[in-house]
């Protein structure tokens, strides 16, 4: 029992720690133009870390252009891909992730995430990228609220566009980075 509980006080320690770096990347953000440390990032490269997070990874369909890359500044770009993934995983009814990067459009490098959520939980589109909004049926779970805000602020300092939309209750978001 005391094990469990020394554990239970660990994963919340972890999750504030977790919270206080979101709360202090937003500040970071708000400062720093990102368009001034853009990087080359291949995007396999991008995803292998990401991915090694998630040990079932047979939950992913992972499709990636050969040669795709992205052109930004490698902080945000890790924040606004383990950010998405994340609620992918978190929010996902059936536990399946689609996930697609390439190069549909000349100097366009576009990121999408999907993934099937109860008709119930879809969120609000209105208040999606507002920061510190959940929706009512996700309370009860761990988090604050910012990390779509914080996708977006950083995609826009990046010149990117963030777009969401949901199909048959299949939420989509789609990430558009200039390079």
């Amino acid at each position: 029992e005391s094990i469990e509980r020394v554990q239970h006080i660990d994963a919340s320690v972890n999750r504030m720690d977790a919270m206080i770096e979101h709360v202090a990347f937003s500040n970071k953000i708000e400062r720093h133009d990102a368009r001034d440390s853009a990087e080359k990032i291949s995007a396999q490269e991008l995803m292998n870390v990401v991915m090694q997070e998630y040990h079932d990874a047979d939950r992913f369909e992972l499709r990636i252009q050969e040669g795709a890359f992205f052109l930004a500044d490698p902080h945000f770009l890790a924040l606004i891909v383990e950010n998405l993934v994340s609620n992918a995983v978190k929010y996902s009814t059936d536990g399946k992730i689609k996930i697609s990067i390439g190069h549909e459009t000349p100097g366009i490098t576009s990121f999408s995430i999907s993934n099937r959520v109860a008709n119930e939980s879809l969120p609000d589109e209105n208040r999606l990228f507002e920061r510190y909004y959940r929706h009512p049926n996700f309370q009860n779970h761990p988090g604050m609220g910012i990390g779509l805000s914080l996708v977006h602020s950083a995609a826009e300092k990046m010149g990117a566009t963030v777009s969401y939309s949901n199909t048959d209750q299949e939420v989509v978001f789609e990430v558009r980075i200039p390079h």
